[in-house]
């Protein structure tokens, strides 16, 4: 029974590679005639196979000419290969970005919003950063669409240092609260920097009413991520009795 599972299963891979290949075939047949509304459809599954160098290359091709043609997905791939892809060029990014927001009224107008204002933000044009990753989270929260995890953390950050416009400890602390609330995407490292800034808040009353049981509870949160920093305020804590009840033996 084994083996036949075994049989039907890589007889399954195989038709759909079969499949997959014909498929590309019959794109590239329709593109050769002038059928331009296959070229982001050809090039997804091209992309597929991005070990081989040369289907990548034409996937790319086709889709920007996609792009040329207005087809705003195919945008939308270019800016995001050339954002997150392995051959990352954050000028092209940009630049397919600003194509996609021309137009407000695309379905990819937030998004790529937000893709721009993080590209501004790592170019240092705070005035621009800010502007992009303002107007992106607005228009994602009027559509009720989750904020994207890394222009939220830019926009808090933004808040946070007064860049692009003023500072808002307690806008800085609602966004920051946000990607917490993200929390399964956000990774260890951005996790163990929110807590502290959090717990920096509460104990500073920048942006909240001061509260240092609030602080300590943050700083025990990035302590369990085995961070240094946090683990001192938290021992300092329990030290002095603030923040938790004191114990000498657990701060040391």
């Amino acid at each position: 029974h084994v083996k036949l599972m075994l049989n039907l299963m890589k007889s399954k891979q195989n038709l759909v590679k079969q499949n997959k290949e014909h498929a590309i075939n019959l794109y590239k047949k329709a593109i050769e005639l002038g059928k331009m509304s296959v070229l982001r459809d050809c090039a997804v599954l091209l992309l597929e196979n991005k070990d081989k160098k040369e289907d990548y290359e034409l996937a790319m091709s086709y889709l920007r000419k996609a792009g040329e043609h207005g087809d705003v997905l195919a945008m939308m791939d270019l800016m995001d290969e050339y954002f997150y892809g392995e051959q990352e060029n954050l000028e092209k990014a940009l630049y397919w970005g600003n194509e996609i927001i021309k137009d407000s009224k695309s379905i990819a107008y937030n998004y790529a919003m937000s893709i721009v204002g993080t590209i501004y933000y790592i170019q240092d044009k705070q005035d621009e950063a800010f502007t992009c990753l303002r107007t992106a989270h607005l228009g994602q929260a009027k559509s009720g669409i989750v904020p994207t995890l890394h222009s939220l953390f830019l926009l808090a950050e933004c808040y946070y240092y007064g860049i692009g416009k003023y500072k808002d400890y307690s806008l800085a602390y609602k966004y920051y609260k946000e990607c917490i609330e993200q929390d399964n995407n956000i990774g260890t490292n951005k996790s163990i920097y929110i807590y502290n800034r959090l717990a920096h808040l509460y104990e500073n009353g920048l942006g909240v009413t001061e509260n240092i049981n609030q602080a300590f509870n943050y700083y025990m949160k990035a302590a369990n991520y085995g961070d240094a920093f946090a683990q001192s305020c938290v021992a300092n804590s329990y030290f002095e009795g603030e923040g938790t009840y004191k114990d000498v033996n657990k701060a040391i």
